[in-house]
C-alpha cells in the first residue's frame, strides 16, 4: 500500500452534538431548529464575485464539509470530506429566498447544509444558508460572514 495515501480521520461528536443527533434519530429535532443565515450584498459586488467567494467558503468551511457516519454500536463520527453544493436561482427577491429557506430541512444522513444564491430586487445578490443544528450556531455564522466579507473586500 502506498505511504502517500491520505485519509480523512473522523472524530467523535461533542456531548451537545450527540444530544442533537439523538433527538434527530427519534424524530424530535424540534428543540433544535436549523440555523438560517440570509445576507444581502448590494450591487457593488457582482453576482459572479459573490458566487466565487461563496464557492471558496463552501469548499473549506467545516460547516459545509461535514459528513456523519454511524458506527456499529451507535457511536457517530464526523468527517470533513463532504461537499455542499451551491444552488444559483434565476428568480429575484427576498421573499422568494425566505420561502425557499423555510422549505429546506437539513438532515445528517442526507443534506446537512444548504447554500443558495439569489438575485436581489435592488440589483445585488442574496445569499441564503441553512445548517443542521449540529453544524451551526451564531459563532459559526459569524465566521462565515467574516470569511465572505473579507474576501469581497
Amino acid at each position: 500500500m502506498s505511504e502517500d495515501f491520505v485519509g480523512f480521520e473522523g472524530y467523535p461528536l461533542t456531548e451537545t452534538e450527540r444530544r442533537i443527533f439523538a433527538h434527530e434519530r427519534v424524530g424530535e429535532l424540534a428543540p433544535f431548529t436549523p440555523e438560517v443565515l440570509i445576507l444581502e450584498f448590494d450591487a457593488r459586488f457582482t453576482s459572479a464575485d459573490v458566487e466565487a467567494v461563496l464557492q471558496d467558503v463552501l469548499a473549506f468551511h467545516p460547516a459545509f464539509t461535514a459528513r456523519f457516519e454511524v458506527l456499529p454500536g451507535g457511536d457517530v463520527l464526523r468527517y470533513s470530506d463532504a461537499k455542499t453544493s451551491l444552488t444559483v436561482h434565476d428568480t429575484a427577491g427576498l421573499d422568494s429566498a425566505k420561502a425557499h429557506v423555510a422549505s429546506q430541512r437539513p438532515h445528517t444522513e442526507e443534506v446537512s447544509a444548504f447554500a443558495d444564491l439569489w438575485p436581489a430586487d435592488t440589483g445585488g445578490s442574496i445569499v441564503t444558508m441553512v445548517l443542521h443544528p449540529i453544524l451551526g450556531d451564531d459563532a459559526t455564522f459569524g465566521s462565515i460572514e467574516t470569511a465572505l466579507c473579507t474576501a469581497l473586500g
